[in-house]
């Protein structure tokens, strides 16, 4: 399944109206839209880090806790050069104020968008620099990447503004001409990241499915996930975990983790 992340109903209503989403009356805490039979959600946070990532430990729940379905936060950013309506694929996340936490996108392929940083304030940055600035995807990033690998995370922006020109954040009108114009690309990139997780055997899931229980109980680093992920490839296609799953995921120590797995391998 999908499950879209949005802070506001005005960046939300291009994709509510896209899909034919309806509101699902019987939860109140978030307001959440679906069809089931495109098996796709989405999500009104609210503004900020701490409403966004709230909203998808909110809409996890809501869902059974599913690991790894498909997260997708999407919104309005700025930033300083580029030109608004213009649409970009987030390929690290920072926060600002916690400078040395940083989020690493991994894409399973090339989804033919731009690519750039985002970083995340607490208030309108009206400081542009050449990364993207919001207020969501920091939280959402944090928060999604506890239950989904980050081949299943994304964070789509919109340029709404740079240090030349804006938008009228309080039209509605504004907001949702802007993004119903890249409708059809948000839109591409759905269906192309459906159809590459279609592509994901089983074997592959089980990889990622574990690397998100280790996740729960360690904080990895970019360099740790990625040899972990490796690891993990080699050792179920010799088929050397499964019996030992427990035992790995019971150690104190992410260095022990790599050794437990190396040595399952060499055996």
């Amino acid at each position: 399944m999908i499950h879209i992340i949005v802070a506001t109903y005005s960046e939300a209503r291009p994709v509510i109206l896209f899909y034919k989403l309806k509101r699902v009356i019987t939860i109140n805490e978030f307001h959440i839209f679906e069809n089931q039979k495109l098996n796709i959600s989405l999500t009104i946070s609210g503004i900020g880090n701490i409403m966004s990532g709230a909203a998808t430990s909110f809409t996890y729940c809501e869902y059974q806790k599913v690991k790894n379905h498909i997260w997708i936060n999407f919104g309005l950013a700025g930033t300083k050069k580029e030109k608004i309506g213009e649409i970009f694929l987030v390929n690290k996340v920072s926060d600002f104020d916690k400078k040395k936490k940083v989020y690493f996108p991994m894409f399973a392929q090339d989804f033919q968008l731009k690519k750039k940083e985002c970083i995340s304030y607490h208030k309108k940055n009206d400081i542009y620099n050449f990364s993207l600035s919001d207020m969501e995807s920091y939280g959402f990033f944090s928060v999604a990447d506890k239950f989904a690998s980050r081949e299943f995370i994304f964070l789509v922006k919109i340029i709404s503004d740079n240090e030349i020109e804006s938008i009228d954040f309080f039209s509605k009108k504004d907001v949702f001409e802007l993004i119903n114009q890249n409708m059809l690309k948000l839109a591409k990139l759905i269906i192309d990241i459906q159809q590459t997780f279609l592509s994901i055997n089983n074997h592959q899931l089980k990889v990622l499915t574990f690397l998100v229980d280790l996740k729960k109980k360690f904080r990895l680093s970019f360099n740790q996930e990625l040899k972990i992920k490796k690891l993990l490839y080699i050792c179920f296609s010799k088929n050397k975990l499964s019996s030992h799953y427990e035992t790995i995921l019971h150690c104190n120590d992410i260095n022990d983790v790599i050794y437990e797995i190396e040595r399952r391998i060499k055996n």
